[in-house]
């Protein structure tokens, strides 16, 4: 059975709310070494109009990477990247 308010919109169709904010920064450590430190910061809210379907909230998300350049001569580099991620 299906519900239609007004205008014929279902009324257990979801809407949701979405909002995201990234912070970044990258510090050069030495010459060769490079820092890079972020986070991302969602929350989403969905519901529909009959019940409360879903709450996504405080999903922070760290992320953390080294450049290392081991030479010094900008045609080597060695990666490592850290990151917490979120369906």
């Amino acid at each position: 059975m299906q519900r239609v308010g007004a205008g014929g919109r279902d009324l257990r169709e979801p809407r949701t709310r979405n909002l995201a904010l990234f912070l970044q920064d990258a510090w050069k450590v030495l010459p060769n070494l490079t820092v890079n430190a972020g986070v991302r910061y969602e929350t989403t809210a969905s519901t529909t109009r009959i019940t409360a379907a879903n709450d996504l909230t405080n999903q922070w998300s760290p992320r953390v990477s080294v450049l290392w350049d081991p030479l010094a001569n900008g045609r080597s580099k060695v990666y490592a990247v850290y990151g917490r991620y979120y369906r």
